[in-house]
């Protein structure tokens, strides 16, 4: 019923039933940290980012509640999550739902959005932060070789924080071992023609650490012959584009929302290759994104270096043509 929905519970009870939706949840942690002297307040959220707009009244401005936690100067220098209010100081805001956002962070979706702090004497709107792009990276590292064959062997590691990783954590975390593996295969097999042979996954269920994924691949035939020329293509894995623009659209583009991705592919040429020509390097700036790449040719290995950086969770409109 409506009532059992939005009905919270004691705190003893939610320690015994060992059961609570999110103002539960909070409520519990609430009472936790006041027994070792910590006075935590209710923040409440909406979970869609945006939703809560002090210029537009509704009953639906909330549904989700998190906390806010008193720290001090020196620990706020290792959380991203925390803003400064005048009168109470530095607060951690904290959601004790979100199992897979490390702990000093904010989920994604209720990262640059309002909440409504909740404190003795009424309540009162504040700005969530939003997290730098290093804080949600991708690294990802190939150490690979080109038989006279044409075909592609060697070793990938990719590492994840922040959002990246509880991205993929989201997505591996509910599929068995065999499933899991069928799922990073297939991602390769999106950008390259090949088999992933000794798949592993480390700190799955450990979200303070970095998601780390290794594996092998064989690509046969990647190398194309064309007369005497032998092409390769230095970006092995993974694509970095946003979805096509339209420039005549109303509102301003949302993006995936602050990240880096960085790429370093090694791949060791057949003996008798000569470098001929390379592909020019490319470097964008703008206030929002940021791509570099770069390949080099030394001692009879192809280097490519690819950075991707985003800055933004939207982008104005009248920023969109740059």
């Amino acid at each position: 019923s409506p009532k059992r929905f939005y009905q919270p519970h004691a705190a003893g009870d939610i320690f015994k039933n060992r059961f609570g939706d999110c103002k539960d949840k909070a409520t519990l942690l609430r009472t936790m940290l006041k027994e070792v002297g910590i006075d935590a307040r209710y923040v409440l959220v909406h979970a869609t980012r945006g939703a809560t707009d002090p210029a537009f009244p509704s009953m639906d401005a909330f549904n989700h509640v998190i906390v806010a936690i008193p720290v001090t100067a020196a620990q706020a220098k290792t959380l991203q999550a925390v803003i400064d209010h005048p009168r109470l100081g530095k607060l951690l805001l904290f959601d004790p739902t979100s199992t897979l956002t490390p702990f000093g962070q904010l989920p994604d979706a209720l990262q640059a959005s309002r909440g409504l702090l909740v404190t003795a004497d009424g309540g009162e709107l504040i700005d969530l932060p939003a997290h730098p792009a290093e804080v949600n990276q991708l690294h990802r590292v190939a150490r690979l070789q080109l038989d006279g064959n044409g075909t592609l062997s060697g070793t990938v590691e990719e590492v994840r924080s922040g959002t990246m990783a509880v991205e993929m954590r989201a997505r591996l975390q509910s599929l068995n071992a065999a499933e899991r593996v069928r799922s990073i295969e297939s991602g390769i097999a999106s950008h390259l023609v090949s088999t992933a042979d000794n798949v592993s996954i480390e700190y799955l269920d450990e979200p303070e650490s970095d998601l780390v994924i290794r594996y092998n691949i064989t690509a046969p035939h990647y190398a194309k012959r064309v007369a005497d020329m032998l092409l390769v293509r230095p970006r092995v894995l993974g694509q970095k584009a946003e979805n096509p623009v339209d420039a005549k659209r109303t509102y301003a583009y949302v993006t995936d929302g602050p990240s880096l991705h960085t790429d370093e592919v090694d791949i060791r040429m057949p003996a008798t290759a000569k470098l001929d020509e390379l592909p020019a390097k490319l470097d964008i700036k703008t206030p929002v994104i940021q791509y570099d790449s770069n390949s080099t040719f030394t001692d009879g290995t192809l280097h490519y270096r690819r950075r991707y950086a985003l800055h933004a969770l939207t982008i104005p409109l009248e920023s969109l043509p740059e």
